[in-house]
C-alpha cells in the first residue's frame, strides 16, 4: 500500500467526474471511479484508474465499493459526488415520479454514499467530501425548477453536512459550476422534448429550448472546474465553496442587486426574446 491519496468518485462515466478521475490518476493518485454506465469507464484503465459499477439509487452497491476500497487501501482520503442529471421543464407539465427521481439521484445520492463513507473518515479523523453543485443552488429559471429545486437542497444539506463533521478533522466542500460543455445538456434538453402537453405553455417551453441551447453552445469547457476539484482534493487548506465559471460567480450577485421581481421579469424576458429571435430567422 503507498502514500498517495486513496480518492473515489463518483459519477465517473463522462464530463467532469471523468475529467477528474483521469487528471488525478495522472498525479499519483489512487482513483476509484465509480458510475452506472462501467463501459464508459474502460478508457480510465489505461491511467490506472480502479473501476467499478456503482448506482447511488442502491444502497448495497455503494456499501460494496466502500468496502472494496477499504480491504484494498485500508482507507478514503477524498470522495467526490458528482452523480447527478437535469430533469428539465415546465414545474406544472413534469410527471411527479420524474422529479422524484431527480431527487433520488441529485440529493439522496449523495446523502447516502456520505452516510457509507462517514464512518471511515470519522475513525481515520481526517478526510475530505466534495459535493459537485452548481449555480442553481442559489438561482433558478423557468422550465428548470426540479432540478433547480434539487441543487437548493444539496446546498442545504451540504451547509449543514459541514457543521456536524467539522470536529472530525472533514472538510465539506461544495464545487458549484454554471453551464460548461459536457454531456449534461443533451440530458436535459432530451427531457424538454417529452413535455409540452399543455397548450398554454407550449411556446415558453419553445422559446426556454432555444436559450438553453444557445447558452450551452457558448458555455466554457470543463477545464476550469476540473482544475478546481482537483485543487480541493489535493491542497492543504481547500476554500469551502469554489464558484468555477464566471456565469456561477455572478448571477448569485446580479440576483441579489436585481432583487426578486426585477430578476424575475429579467430571466423571463430574455428567454422570451431568445425563443422570439430564432422565430424571426426562421421567417
Amino acid at each position: 500500500m503507498g502514500n498517495e491519496k486513496v480518492v473515489l468518485v463518483v459519477g465517473a462515466s463522462s464530463g467532469i467526474g471523468k475529467s477528474v478521475s483521469r487528471r488525478l490518476a495522472t498525479l499519483g493518485v489512487t482513483v476509484y471511479a465509480g458510475a452506472r454506465r462501467t463501459k464508459r469507464l474502460e478508457g480510465l484503465k489505461k491511467f490506472k484508474v480502479h473501476t467499478t459499477y456503482m448506482d447511488v439509487t442502491d444502497l448495497a452497491s455503494i456499501k460494496s465499493v466502500v468496502h472494496k476500497i477499504i480491504q484494498e487501501q485500508g482507507r478514503i482520503d477524498c470522495v467526490i459526488n458528482n452523480a447527478g442529471y437535469g430533469e428539465y421543464g415546465i414545474i406544472e407539465e413534469v410527471d411527479i415520479e420524474k422529479a422524484k427521481n431527480q431527487f433520488e439521484v441529485n440529493l439522496f445520492g449523495l446523502a447516502r454514499v456520505n452516510q457509507v463513507v462517514l464512518p471511515y473518515l470519522r475513525r481515520q479523523g481526517s478526510g475530505r467530501i466534495i459535493i459537485v453543485a452548481s449555480s442553481a443552488s442559489h438561482v433558478s429559471t423557468l422550465g428548470s425548477g426540479w432540478y433547480g429545486a434539487s441543487k437548493h437542497a444539496v446546498n442545504g444539506l451540504t451547509e449543514a453536512l459541514r457543521m456536524e463533521v467539522q470536529s472530525f478533522g472533514i472538510d465539506v466542500i461544495q464545487i458549484e459550476p454554471g453551464p460548461v460543455k459536457t454531456e449534461f445538456e443533451h440530458v436535459a434538453i432530451q427531457s424538454l422534448n417529452h413535455q409540452n402537453s399543455i397548450e398554454d405553455y407550449k411556446e415558453l417551453l419553445q422559446d426556454y429550448q432555444v436559450f438553453l441551447e444557445k447558452m450551452y453552445k457558448n458555455a466554457p469547457s470543463t477545464f476550469s472546474t476540473v482544475n478546481d476539484i482537483v485543487k480541493a482534493c489535493l491542497i492543504k487548506n481547500p476554500k469551502k465553496v469554489y464558484r468555477t465559471t464566471i456565469s456561477a460567480r455572478l448571477l448569485p450577485i446580479v440576483r441579489y442587486i436585481m432583487g426578486i421581481e426585477l430578476y424575475s421579469k429579467g430571466v423571463h424576458y430574455v428567454i422570451r426574446y431568445s425563443g422570439k429571435n430564432n422565430r424571426t430567422k426562421k421567417e
